[in-house]
């Protein structure tokens, strides 16, 4: 089967974005602009680098964590949000349907704590699953229409899912047979605790990388991906971004401390003409982490195409 995934340590993409909105390396703390109410996610991103460039100057000041506060509800209207819930405290799950029928879930909570999904969770309905997380709520209209649009059909561009490449840096780390089983320097705190708890070792394309630095990037035609990060070397916030067909449709911040989970399905196919057995479609899902340089954190990326709907939504162990 032909490979279509590669996964790398720069986004082009994100370089450009970058180089746009600052013009040039060196923060200029004393006239740092940074627009709060971004209109698109790529001007979302350039506000968080800006954030991140007034952080690296003096980690606690006010105007870059002031315009942080404000920017995550904006945030959140772009990314479309249609539900979150405090499952536990301090530990939340966020539903977003990042183009009609097309939903991501992102759990955000604290450095090593038991993640809140399992992998039979995921088997599970939206709307049932919010509303067992929430303690019995019921989910609002928002999540309820959206799940219903995901029964909508969705045309498949003419994808090949699979491993295409992967960069010089990761190369050299792990062979293609060896995925999942990078040797890295780890942190005597909890590198290794990552390794046993965070690391993905199961999917059809899966990467384990405890104590990594600077930007990096995952992308796979897929029907399923996922992300998981922990910084712990991290004074500002790294940015993680997702691209949905070419598209941006998602971008987060994620704090020194916490420990965020990411999954997002592609829409559902069609049924054909003789038969219907219809799962999700083929897309290209890129990840971004971004705003990295000079930061350390543990991340790891599985993607999963050979799969029914239920498999293909089930979270990796």
């Amino acid at each position: 089967m032909k490979r279509t995934m590669t996964i790398g340590m720069v986004s082009l993409g994100v370089v450009s974005l970058m180089m746009m909105a600052c013009g040039g390396a060196e923060p200029q703390s004393a006239s740092e602009e940074i627009n709060v109410n971004p209109a698109t996610l790529e001007e979302a991103a350039a506000s968080l680098a800006s954030i991140q460039r007034l952080i690296r100057v003096r980690a606690d000041d006010p105007r870059a964590h002031a315009a942080l506060e404000q920017l995550r509800p904006r945030l959140d209207e772009l990314n479309h949000l249609v539900a979150r819930v405090e499952a536990r405290p301090g530990q939340f799950v966020s539903f977003y349907e990042s183009e009609p029928g097309v939903i991501g879930v992102a759990e955000s909570g604290p450095k090593g704590a038991q993640p809140v999904l399992t992998s039979s969770d995921m088997q599970q309905s939206l709307v049932p699953l919010y509303e067992r997380l929430s303690g019995g709520v019921k989910a609002p209209p928002s999540l309820v229409q959206a799940e219903a649009r995901t029964r909508m059909d969705h045309p498949s561009p003419d994808l090949a899912p699979g491993l295409v490449s992967i960069s010089d840096k990761i190369a050299t780390k792990a062979g293609e047979e060896d995925i999942g089983s990078v040797s890295q320097a780890l942190t005597a705190d909890d590198g290794q605790f990552f390794r046993d708890n965070g690391c993905f070792k199961t999917g059809d394309a899966n990467f384990c990388f405890p104590n990594w630095s600077g930007n990096s990037f995952a992308e796979a035609n897929t029907r399923t991906s996922f992300l998981t990060i922990a910084p712990f070397d991290a004074p500002g916030p790294i940015s993680v971004g997702l691209k949905y067909n070419g598209t941006q449709r998602y971008v987060d911040a994620v704090f020194q401390g916490e420990w965020n989970n990411y999954q997002w399905f592609s829409g559902l196919s069609g049924c054909g003409i003789f038969a219907c057995v219809r799962n999700l479609v083929f897309a290209t899902h890129h990840w971004d982490i971004f705003n990295a340089d000079g930061k350390g954190f543990h991340w790891s990326f599985a993607a999963k195409w050979n799969c029914n709907v239920a498999q293909c939504e089930t979270w990796p162990s």
